[in-house]
């Protein structure tokens, strides 16, 4: 079993999304659509990968930790932790 962290950002008729292994790396690329203005909201998610499963499509788990990205003012993201 294998930790990931999908993220998703979301602005006006787009969404940027991805899976990755390190939660600052998660942290750092859907902040970077936030502060470029091309997403207005961000969410991480930690899920594990299910060992048997052949492609990331469906194969991986929600473990309830979940994390929503703002831009505060001065132009820094702050993540704070979310109810599933």
């Amino acid at each position: 079993m294998t930790v990931v962290y999908p993220w998703r950002a979301d602005g006006p008729g787009r969404a940027t999304l991805g899976v990755v292994e390190d939660p600052a790396r998660a942290r750092r690329l859907a902040g970077q659509c936030l502060l470029s203005g091309v997403a207005e909201t961000a969410v991480i998610e930690q899920a594990v990968t299910d060992l048997g499963a052949q492609t990331l499509l469906g194969g991986y788990f929600r473990t309830g930790q979940r994390w929503r990205g703002r831009v505060e003012s001065g132009g820094r993201v702050r993540w704070r932790r979310a109810v599933p």
